[in-house]
């Protein structure tokens, strides 16, 4: 029980190990958060079991 059986998964790790080509997916920040946001479901059929390539803008780093 929990254990998660869905087969549109990629064990990233395994595959980067083997030389196993991974499809790469290049989003923004932004459009992943909107995409969250605006539908989870369907975010999760687009990103899920994928490698993303996440590229954004730091506004600001906070310590503490």
């Amino acid at each position: 029980m929990g254990e998660d059986t869905s087969t549109d998964t990629i064990d990233t790790s395994a595959a980067i190990e083997n030389n196993v080509p991974v499809e790469t997916v290049a989003v923004t920040a932004r459009e992943l958060f909107s995409a969250y946001e605006s539908n989870e479901v369907a975010a999760d059929k687009q990103f899920k079991g994928k490698m993303l390539e996440v590229t954004g803008t730091i506004s600001s780093i906070d310590s503490g």
